[in-house]
């Protein structure tokens, strides 16, 4: 049992070695984006896993950190709280509305929980368009600048400000998984599962089952509130748009894709359709500095090709669900029950040879 334990430690530390040394080597603009979004990526798909483990799926992911963009914007824009507070804040007030919004939806179970979600995501965010406060259809725009915050810092550091940003990004996104990663090995992890097994049985031994679905829902809508506010502080201008189904049903697809078997799985889900989803650009920004021709000529066709990307991604998602049904972070297993069938196989098959004999 230590084995995997200690194997699934070894993969978190390499990425966290990974995403801190690769931005210091790919330090242009382009590619710290890049990375910028898949670490945001991560953490809404861990997010979303913690309250799946409890035996639910969330359909509001997404607008909970639109509701931690938009709070820390708003209270930077017309207040002029430091982004220090600001940011925090709208980490509070996502998990302030996670937990309201959520009560009246906790004693509810598998699809009648995700319609409840699903309906309130889009209730919040036609809140928000609605509210002249915080732009309408145009957006919040001119929210203070995280770059121009962290210039000193980068100065000091010896980095760029784009990179000062992503390494603040990176400490909260660290921050939050290592909260999500010792709630689920603790026993609210293991209370969390039981309630997914059996509600009724739980409850038989005294455990809450509103009190533990709650707590996840909190915990997750604190983590989207936290980097939504933070991702709010780095774009400068957000829109409800960036924040509906759309970006929710992104996460549930990395969710699946990376596996829900282990904390690992929606890492690396986040990590591999991010970069199918943001190859295009990446290579179009990066071929307007290359003197290769053949390099130009890819990038330039695959910007222009760029709106199949969602096409490639549902490949993905019925290759690996037929495929790979414990999903990329089912690999492992599956090519070792391979090898343990056709070794019975083969076992089988010299007992019968020698048997005939």
């Amino acid at each position: 049992m230590k084995q995997p334990v200690l194997k699934g430690k070894l993969s978190l530390l390499i990425l966290c070695v990974l995403f801190f040394v690769l931005p210091l080597a790919l330090n242009s603009r382009s590619w710290v984006d890049l990375f910028i979004t898949i670490v945001v990526n991560m953490v809404g798909a861990v997010a979303l896993r913690l309250i799946v483990i409890s035996g639910n799926l969330s359909f509001a992911q997404g607008a909970f950190m639109g509701v931690g963009a938009y709070t820390a914007g708003m209270l930077a824009v017309y207040l002029n709280v430091p982004i220090w507070l600001s940011i925090p804040a709208g980490a509070i007030m996502a998990t302030i509305v996670g937990l309201i919004t959520g009560w009246p939806f906790a004693r509810l179970k598998s699809v009648y929980f995700s319609m409840g979600t699903m309906f309130m995501g889009q209730a919040l965010m036609l809140m928000i368009s609605a509210w002249p406060l915080a732009g309408g259809a145009l957006g919040l725009q001119r929210i203070p600048s995280l770059t121009s915050a962290l210039s000193g810092v980068a100065d000091v550091l010896h980095l760029k400000g784009y990179q000062a940003c992503y390494y603040l990004i990176f400490l909260l996104a660290l921050f939050c998984l290592v909260i999500m990663y010792r709630m689920e090995h603790c026993r609210i992890g293991t209370t969390l599962r039981a309630l997914a097994q059996s509600e009724e049985v739980a409850a038989s031994i005294g455990v809450n089952p509103t009190f533990y679905r709650l707590l996840a829902v909190g915990t997750s809508c604190f983590c989207m509130g936290l980097i939504g506010g933070v991702q709010s502080h780095y774009l400068t201008t957000i829109s409800y748009s960036s924040y509906g189904m759309n970006t929710t049903l992104w996460i549930i697809m990395y969710m699946m894709i990376g596996g829900t078997g282990k904390f690992v799985g929606p890492l690396y889900g986040a990590i591999v359709i991010s970069i199918v989803q943001g190859i295009a650009n990446l290579l179009t920004s990066l071929s307007g500095s290359s003197n290769n021709e053949s390099f130009v000529a890819f990038a330039h066709w695959l910007g222009a090709n760029s709106a199949y990307t969602p096409f490639l991604t549902a490949a993905v998602l019925l290759v690996v669900a037929y495929l790979l049904p414990g999903g990329l972070v089912g690999i492992p297993d599956t090519i070792r029950a391979n090898r343990a069938r056709r070794a019975e196989k083969k076992e089988a098959a010299e007992i019968a040879k020698g048997g005939s004999k």
